[in-house]
């Protein structure tokens, strides 16, 4: 109804757009609205991060494939180097994961994708690592 009214899809209040907040809160129907009306799908945020970069990043697998469709750029990382692959992983988001290497299957995420040095198979060691800890001390709880 706003856009209707001649509201500002791009209008920005600290490096956020409508289409940021929409990815960021999952909300697929106000993310379509906008783009429909024409807002950058690649617009940057003060750090380098991207409407895709945010929805990988909170694990909202809609809002990612909705953007894939849209032809957001895949290759984009954050001004630190973090793409949607470690976004994703970083939050083990698996759905959203997975989206995003069918998408772009030759994508691989690098030890420079961050100032810390972890990739995306850092993320899946952890946390099967905390998994497999967690329920040994299920088990060593139960049989003491």
């Amino acid at each position: 109804m706003l856009l209707e009214h001649g509201a500002q899809e791009h209008a920005t209040d600290s490096g956020l757009t409508p289409l940021f907040v929409a990815c960021q809160e999952g909300q697929l129907e106000v993310a379509r609205a906008l783009v429909l009306h024409r807002a950058n799908i690649d617009i940057r945020r003060h750090d380098g991060a991207t409407p895709l970069l945010i929805a990988s990043r909170n694990g909202y697998p809609n809002i990612v494939a909705f953007l894939l469709e849209t032809r957001a750029d895949t290759s984009v990382t954050t001004f630190d180097g973090r793409s949607p692959v470690w976004m994703a992983s970083h939050g083990g988001h698996t759905e959203v994961l997975q989206l995003l290497v069918r998408h772009h299957p030759g994508k691989r995420a690098t030890a420079t994708e961050s100032m810390d040095f972890m990739t995306p198979l850092h993320f899946g060691l952890n946390r099967v690592e905390d998994f497999l800890l967690f329920e040994f001390e299920t088990i060593y709880d139960v049989y003491t």
